[in-house]
C-alpha cells in the first residue's frame, strides 16, 4: 500500500505547485477585497472561483497532462470545486462567528482542511 502511494510521489508534488499557484490566485484576491472591505464570505467565494480557474488549468496541463475531454473534466471540476467552496465557506464562517479566529487565519485553516482529499478526487474523478 505505501509502495503505491509513492508512486504518485511526483505528480502529488506537481500538484502540490500548482495548489499553490491557485492559494496565491484565491487568497490574494480575499485579502485585497477584505482590505475593500468586502464581506469575508464573499470574497471567500470571488478568491475560490479565480483560484477554481488557476487550478483546473494548472492541473489539467501541468499536473495529469490530460489535453482531452475538456468540457467533461471542466464540469467535473467545476461540480467537486463548488463542494470545496462550500465547505471552505462553512468551516471559514464556523471558525470565525463560532471560534474567535480571525477572518485571515480562518481561510488558511480552512483551506488547508480541503486541500488534501482533492488529490485523489482530481486524479480518479475529474481526470480519470
Amino acid at each position: 500500500m505505501f509502495r503505491k502511494l509513492l508512486l504518485h510521489a511526483p505528480q502529488f508534488g506537481l500538484y502540490f505547485v500548482s495548489g499553490c499557484t491557485a492559494v496565491v490566485a484565491d487568497y490574494g484576491s480575499y485579502l485585497i477585497l477584505l482590505k475593500f472591505g468586502v464581506w469575508y464570505i464573499a470574497a471567500s467565494v470571488v478568491g475560490g472561483i479565480l483560484g477554481f480557474a488557476t487550478a483546473f488549468f494548472c492541473h489539467k496541463y501541468f499536473v495529469f497532462r490530460n489535453r482531452t475531454n475538456f468540457w467533461k473534466q471542466l464540469s467535473r471540476f467545476f461540480w467537486v470545486d463548488m463542494g470545496n467552496i462550500a465547505a471552505t465557506s462553512a468551516i471559514l464562517f464556523a471558525l470565525v462567528e463560532y471560534a474567535g479566529t480571525g477572518e485571515e487565519l480562518g481561510k488558511v485553516i480552512a483551506m488547508g482542511m480541503v486541500v488534501f482529499w482533492n488529490f485523489f478526487i482530481y486524479k480518479f474523478f475529474v481526470y480519470a
